[in-house]
């Protein structure tokens, strides 16, 4: 049987989210999938573009369920990514993170000890140039 595409792109963002969303209403995700582990979280640029994107599927298939979902991304996840004037941003963003410090040994693999911390560029400079989409 042949499936549409909205139900293709319905499904994949349906299980990207039903797993836990640690951040809220955003997947686990700092480089990785991350799974369900409390210590794991979201890359500032995985938040943007996740919003972004959910936009372009709400203007392209009219689903307000997009629109939703994007909306509480922009108002549960991002605020707590960077500073109320955005002049400074934390690269990975998790639900337990009780100190924005250098942290060492951390839970993730590939980025660095500063990756909660927030600043210009505090990891990688890929959120600070995404994050105004």
């Amino acid at each position: 049987m042949r499936r549409s595409l909205k139900h293709c792109v319905c499904v994949c963002a349906s299980s990207l989210a039903d797993p836990t969303p640690l951040v809220p209403a955003e997947f686990a995700g700092d480089e990785h999938l991350a799974g369900r582990s409390p210590n794991r979280g979201i890359e500032l640029c995985g938040i943007v573009e996740t919003i972004y994107s959910l936009g372009v599927l709400h203007r392209v298939h009219g689903d307000v369920a997009f629109a939703d979902r994007a909306e509480m991304i922009a108002y549960n996840a991002q605020p707590a990514a960077m500073t109320a004037d955005m002049w400074a941003r934390n690269y990975l963003s998790t639900i337990n993170e009780i100190a924005a410090v250098n942290s060492n040994p951390h839970a993730w693999i590939t980025d660095g000890p500063a990756s909660t911390t927030y600043g210009l560029e505090p990891n990688f400079p890929c959120c600070t140039a995404n994050h105004n989409q």
